[in-house]
């Protein structure tokens, strides 16, 4: 007898990390293969309830037993309107966390870039349009193609106008102090 040399097991943490990032389903639909095995199944005991009411309801003339029967098919009706609220809700469950899984890899990847402080001068001037519910710049994007006014700072704000987050973000020095 020969042996032959298998290498090293992979130690045991690194065979349970891989286990993990499995996926529990096995294709791009968002159900695993028993989710769908499972519904399938209640769904044919609804349909075959449904059948068995009406089969019960067209066998008897007498209304009190029409409506035992009737009874009988509706909850079968509503047993299969459960089935597929589960169902959906296992889909969309599952697709959150795709999206999650998703949404960490692309900020993992793209990391979202610092933002500089902008530092307002007399010459820059503040303006909005009609509609607005924020001051910008005027070098700003949001103001391309409109009609803007020009004002103060300050009576952006006594208008109830908000900075703008793109141009002017948040404690960038926005405030009277910066202007001189």
């Amino acid at each position: 007898m020969s042996s032959i040399s298998l290498g090293k097991a992979a130690p045991r943490s690194a065979r349970a990390a891989r286990a993990n990032r499995a996926r529990p389903h096995d294709g791009p639909e968002p159900w695993a293969r028993r989710d769908v095995l499972v519904v399938g199944i209640v769904l044919v005991l609804a349909v075959l309830g449904l059948g068995i009411g009406w089969f019960g309801v067209s066998d008897t003339v007498d209304l009190n037993g029409q409506t035992r029967w009737l009874g009988f098919g509706i909850g079968a009706l509503i047993l299969g309107g459960f089935a597929m609220v589960f169902w959906l809700l296992m889909g969309l469950r599952r697709v959150a966390v795709l999206r999650r899984e998703v949404v960490t890899a692309v900020n993992r990847r793209h990391p979202e870039p610092a933002r500089t402080s902008t530092v307002l001068t007399d010459r820059q001037e503040l303006a909005t349009a009609p509609g607005m519910r924020r001051f910008h710049l005027m070098t700003c994007q949001m103001l391309e193609g409109k009609e803007a006014t020009v004002a103060t700072e300050a009576a952006h704000a006594e208008a109830g106008l908000l900075p703008c987050p793109i141009c002017l973000s948040s404690g960038t020095g926005t405030g009277e102090a910066s202007h001189e």
